[in-house]
């Protein structure tokens, strides 16, 4: 099964994020849209990903809108991987069996999606694609109401496409 697509309907789920708080899917959307961003510290891609994926939480966090990690690794390799790049968003710990990961038809890390607030997937982006998170980064604010900031732009050091 390939990773869910557009027009999908999110799969619930509550997880354990590493201050012990649980993030269930079907709360957060209520107040707003959500971009998921799955990964793995052993990933290069995934390491490459992650500070770009904290300026979805510095534009656009807050009120109405949320950002979650889901790690692929243990508690204490999930916490070294944020305090390495610089991540403050929650982040979610998927490594008993990976069944988030599985529900959401993963076939690589990084995988990002936006679920909107009636729990449907506006945007799936599997790897890293510059222009598939910048178009992420328009749907978040035309769903927010904010400016729009893009994610990843021309000499930044990050490629257009890096497969995960």
């Amino acid at each position: 099964m390939a990773a869910l697509e557009p027009g999908s309907k999110a799969p619930d789920f509550a997880l354990t994020a590493t201050d012990g708080s649980t993030y269930r899917l079907s709360d957060l959307v209520k107040n707003g849209p959500v971009v998921l961003f799955f990964y793995k510290r052993e990933c290069p891609v995934c390491q490459m990903a992650a500070p770009f994926m904290q300026k979805f939480e510095d534009a656009y966090g807050g009120s109405g809108f949320s950002i979650l990690g889901i790690a692929q690794n243990e508690k204490e390799e999930t916490i070294a991987f944020a305090r390495e790049h610089g991540i403050t968003f929650p982040v979610l710990l998927d490594s008993n069996g990976y069944k988030v990961s599985k529900a959401y038809g993963l076939t690589a890390v990084p995988t990002t999606f936006l679920v909107d607030s009636s729990g449907t997937i506006r945007h799936t982006v599997v790897s890293w694609s510059r222009p598939g998170l910048n178009a992420v980064s328009e749907a978040v604010a035309q769903l927010t109401q904010k400016p729009v900031v893009p994610i990843s732009v021309e000499g930044d050091g990050a490629p257009d496409f890096r497969p995960g």
